[in-house]
Parts: structure tokens; C-alpha cells; sequence
């Protein structure tokens, strides 16, 4: 037997087969108990039947259901961690593929139950011995299929869980967020009554979307949150980006108009709950050179249009200048000539620049995020936000300029791989510290965050929604930083996961 087949038959599948050699029963448990041992809340059930019959008819509680294996091609990225365990139930049909696709050790995969349908259930003593069970622990559900979608998303009961998990530093960020904010928020009354605040988060390079999807659906739906999240998402990967939006529709975080509403009062009320908590808008965008982003257009498969954003006309850009009291150098290379420098830890890697080109910067950055990120809420039109997310993903001159989309309280999260020098008096438990990839002057540096602070401290404390602008303007913004720690990913490599917080 090769080797691909070895790995493949270690996957656990409910068959004809394996009734013969250990029963109905033995097999059936074999894979539900490792599921009952898991808490409720990590219980993931992937499942890929291509009727929406067979699956509103009987399924696992809160299983997230793609039709066919087919449309799995487009949503490997929302899959689990490959050490997080769950549970696929499928046609008995796609046996073949599934054993190639999820065998051996790429996926914790705790069984397969393959199904034949209303008609060949039978067929599968395994199988059907496994609803049986399943139904009698309760852990079984029905629902109608044509409001499939709508009634899942609304009901607690039901509501499918998210596979795929958000990066650590991201769950934190979340709960700073909600536990210091500190200006109040326009409150809105879902279907009990319940007054509930709303935050915004952007994620810069947000690939498939999986820390968004977590903040707009799993941190929104926890029973009893007085809190929701608004998500938007940049990349300039358009393919990721389209995988982003499938992850978005599934679980019904686009546009309300994306989302079959269902019929009756009870259930409209429900819906319009859910739909409270979207996704404002997915962006295809790039980093220029420069430091700063430009929207895209096209196919996404030849040259890439650019509408590039020029502030420098800006009219308070201009007022800013002739305030400003010096275009010195901010940061000078050459020794001495600013105290500001004394300030700076000297092993960072960022390259510096003047005030008056930084100021410009930070002028582009909020032109750009007013044409494309404000939100489209009436009662709250603005283009900052309440959580900023760089996850793996380090534009340097971009970095400088990030606070135009911040205002006083909102963090910013900057994850990523961390240059692991000799001078480190100890390693964190499970890091690798010695990797090619990415290459050591693409990761972060011991310095660079402090120095990033820094940078941010320089520029004026103008916020769209406090003080009058003569007022803000004589002052220059403050930042904390909430934590800032190392911490390993899958496969080992180290990041560097940052939290910063805007007191001014």
C-alpha cells in the first residue's frame, strides 16, 4: 500500500466496512465520543450534503453547511486550524475524495459520516445508528428548507459555529475594546429590548476574512453581549477577497439584501437582528511605495487600475503647514541635531522621514478612508474606527500614517513574525526561533513598535469627534501600549502581537 494510502485510512468513516469488523453501535461511538468530549462550544460539524433536504431534514446542532464538496473548493481558507478536531458528515458518494482530501495527518478530523440520502439511509448501519444516538443526546436539529438560512442564523439554537479561528492577539484586542471604551456610542434595541452598542473594526490585509467573520458573527451572537461589531476588510488580493465574501454570506453578514428574508413577524424580527450584524463593505486595495493606499479596479487578473488620492491640495493639509513650526527632519540619521532621537530604541527598522512628509501622509490616509471606509450609518458618518487589525501583515510607511483612521480609544493591532536576535535573554516556550520565511528584513524588529509609538506621538491630536480643532491642534497625540508579547503561530514561528490604545 503507498504511503498517501496509509495516511488516508486512518481517517475514521462510517462504512459497511468498518460495521462488519466493530457493529453499528462501536463504530458510531468511536466517533461521538471524542465529539461529547469536547465543550459544547467546540463542537464543529462541517457539513458537505449536497441536498438542502437531506440537511434540513436532520443535522448536528450549529453544524456550518456548504452544499457539495464542489463548493468547498472556494472555502479551504475558513476550514479549522489543523489541531482544532471536528466532526464532517457528507455523501456517501464523495467517500473517495473526502479520504483524499482530508486524510492522514492534515486535518484533525474526528469521523466521517457518509450518507445515502432519505432513501439509501439504510444502506449504513453506522450511519444510521449514529442519528440515532445522536438524536437520542439531543445534539440533532430540523429545520424548513426554504427558510434554511434565515431561521439558522436567527435561532440560538442553531446558529452554526465559525471553523475557522481568529488570531489570538484579535480576541484580545476585542475584549480590551469593549471593556475601555470610552465615549458612548449610538445604541440599538434588538428584537428583547436590549440596548446594544455598536464598534467598528477594519482589517488591513484581511485575506479570507477570518478574523472579521469571528468579530461580526461568533464575539456578536454570545448570548446577553451588549456589544456588536461593524467589520470592514482591505486586501489586495482579489481572490482572497472573494473568499471573504463567501465567508460573509454564509453566515450572513453581507448586505441585507443578500439574505432571503423569511415570512413571518417573529422571524423578520429576528432577521433584521442579524442583519445588525454586517459587514459594511470589502475593499480591494494596495500599499503604495509611497505609504499609502489606492482603490483597485478591474478583473483582478491583468494590470490593476489605481485612483490615486492626492492630499497635498488639501486645504486644512495647507493650514497644517504653515503651523507647522519646522519641516526638519523628524527622526535625522545623522547623530545629533534633535533630542527627539534619544527617545528611539536604535535597532529599529523603520525608515523615517520628515514631519511635513508625514503630515501628508496622515492627510492622504484620511482622504482615502473618507472616499471608502466612512460608515454608512447616518447617525454616525465617520471614517475612523474603534479596532484597526494588521495581522502578518507589516506595511512599514503605512504604519506611520495609520492613526488618521483612529480616534481617541481605539486600538490598533499590529501581529507579526518577529526577528529573534541574539541578544534575547529567553525564548518563549513553543517558538521557533530559527526560520527562512519571510526573510529577516521583512519581520519585525525588537525596536520598531516603541519606535512606531513614537512616530504617532508626533502628530496632531485631531479628532473629528471632540474638541474644537484650534484646541486639538495645539496638542500632539498620545498612545499606550496594552501588550505587547511573543507568541508562537501553528507551525512554530514567532510573532510579535502588539496592542496600542489612543489616550489623545
Amino acid at each position: 500500500m503507498a504511503s498517501s494510502d496509509r495516511r488516508a485510512s486512518r481517517l475514521r468513516v462510517l462504512t459497511t466496512r468498518d460495521d462488519e469488523d466493530d457493529g453499528a453501535e462501536l463504530a458510531s461511538l468511536r466517533i461521538l465520543l471524542p465529539f461529547l468530549a469536547l465543550v459544547p462550544s467546540e463542537r464543529l460539524v462541517l457539513d458537505l450534503r449536497s441536498s438542502p433536504d437531506d440537511f434540513a431534514r436532520l443535522h448536528v446542532r450549529h453544524s456550518t453547511y456548504i452544499q457539495g464538496l464542489d463548493n468547498l473548493d472556494q472555502r479551504y481558507s475558513t476550514l479549522p486550524p489543523r489541531h482544532v478536531a471536528f466532526l464532517i458528515v457528507c455523501d456517501a458518494g464523495d467517500e473517495s475524495k473526502i479520504r483524499e482530501t482530508f486524510g492522514g495527518r492534515r486535518r484533525n478530523v474526528l469521523g466521517v459520516v457518509l450518507c445515502g440520502g432519505k432513501e439509501h439511509q439504510g444502506d449504513i448501519p453506522g450511519t444510521k445508528m449514529f442519528w440515532d444516538l445522536a438524536e437520542a443526546l439531543k445534539l440533532t436539529q430540523t429545520c424548513s428548507v426554504d427558510q434554511l438560512a434565515s431561521r439558522r442564523l436567527a435561532n440560538p439554537l442553531d446558529r452554526p459555529f465559525l471553523l475557522g479561528k481568529p488570531a489570538p492577539v484579535v480576541v484580545r484586542a476585542a475584549e480590551w475594546a469593549e471593556c475601555l471604551r470610552v465615549d458612548a456610542r449610538p445604541r440599538e434595541t434588538n428584537a428583547k429590548g436590549m440596548k446594544r452598542e455598536r464598534l467598528r473594526a477594519l482589517d488591513l490585509g484581511c485575506g479570507a476574512g477570518r478574523d472579521i467573520a469571528w468579530l461580526g458573527w461568533s464575539r456578536s451572537t454570545e448570548r446577553g453581549r451588549a456589544i456588536t461589531w461593524s467589520v470592514r476588510g482591505v486586501d489586495n488580493l482579489k481572490p482572497a477577497l472573494q473568499r471573504a465574501w463567501l465567508l460573509m454570506q454564509d453566515f450572513g453578514l453581507s448586505p441585507p439584501s443578500s439574505l432571503p428574508l423569511p415570512t413571518g413577524d417573529g422571524d423578520n424580527s429576528r432577521a433584521a437582528e442579524a442583519h445588525a450584524r454586517k459587514c459594511e463593505g470589502l475593499l480591494w486595495a494596495e500599499v503604495t511605495r509611497e505609504g499609502t493606499l489606492n482603490a483597485l479596479s478591474g478583473s483582478g487578473r491583468g494590470p490593476r487600475k489605481a485612483t490615486r488620492l492626492d492630499a497635498c491640495s488639501s486645504s486644512s493639509l495647507q493650514k497644517q503647514e504653515k503651523e507647522t513650526t519646522s519641516a526638519a527632519p523628524l527622526f535625522p540619521t545623522a547623530q545629533g541635531g534633535s533630542s527627539r532621537l534619544s527617545a528611539l530604541p536604535l535597532d529599529h527598522s523603520f525608515r523615517l522621514e520628515s514631519q511635513q512628509r508625514l503630515l501628508e501622509r496622515h492627510a492622504a490616509l484620511a482622504d482615502f478612508a473618507r472616499a471608502h471606509l466612512s460608515s454608512e450609518a447616518a447617525a454616525r458618518a465617520t471614517a475612523t474606527f474603534d479596532l484597526l487589525v494588521l495581522v502578518r501583515f507589516l506595511p512599514r510607511q503605512l504604519l506611520l500614517a495609520l492613526p488618521a483612521l483612529t480616534h481617541v480609544g481605539s486600538l490598533v493591532v499590529v501581529s507579526h513574525f518577529f526577528h529573534v536576535g541574539d541578544g534575547m535573554a529567553a525564548i518563549p516556550k513553543g517558538v521557533r526561533a530559527d526560520y527562512e520565511n519571510p526573510p529577516v528584513d521583512a519581520r519585525i524588529k525588537s525596536g520598531d513598535m516603541l519606535c512606531l509609538k513614537h512616530v504617532w506621538e508626533q502628530l496632531p491630536a485631531r479628532d473629528h469627534s471632540s474638541t474644537a480643532r484650534a484646541q486639538a491642534q495645539e496638542m500632539q497625540q498620545q498612545w499606550d501600549i496594552l501588550e505587547q508579547v511573543i507568541e508562537p503561530i501553528e507551525d512554530g514561528r514567532p510573532v510579535q502581537s502588539t496592542i496600542f490604545r489612543r489616550l489623545r
